[in-house]
């Protein structure tokens, strides 16, 4: 399984993406950030991303499938050169957040859950081979 330097965790709505990134080592963290959900928007979270010494495809993007919003980010992201891009099921985030009795007391809540259950799922990944 493919190594990503950088988690990028999206929590998406109608008009905007908020953004919080995390180095695989965990020794790194930027945002929340807010974007336009726009071809912009993405142009500018890839700045960014170069600004902060990262390569698109060192990049693993986690988004929660919510709505239809998603789907014009997936799909910039993924023509833009990013890493990896990963839909996770809401309920399954839900889920997790309550396995490990967080509340969601800030914004960024969603984003650090979804990052969290990607590293987890992907050490689960690695175990099964």
């Amino acid at each position: 399984m493919r190594q990503y330097k950088l988690i990028v965790g999206l929590d998406i709505s109608l008009d905007s993406f908020l953004a919080f990134l995390i180095s695989s080592d965990e020794n790194f963290t930027a945002g929340p950030k807010k974007f336009k959900r726009s071809e912009d928007g993405i142009a500018q979270l890839l700045l960014w991303i170069y600004k902060l010494g990262f390569n698109p495809n060192e990049v693993k993007v986690v988004m929660e499938a919510t709505n239809n919003f998603w789907e014009i980010i997936a799909v910039k992201s993924d023509k833009a050169g990013m890493g990896a891009i990963s839909i996770v099921n809401p309920k399954i985030i839900k889920d997790f957040s309550k396995s490990l009795r967080k509340k969601a007391t800030s914004p960024t809540h969603p984003l650090y859950t979804c990052i969290i259950y990607q590293k987890i799922k992907n050490k689960k990944d690695k175990k099964r081979r």
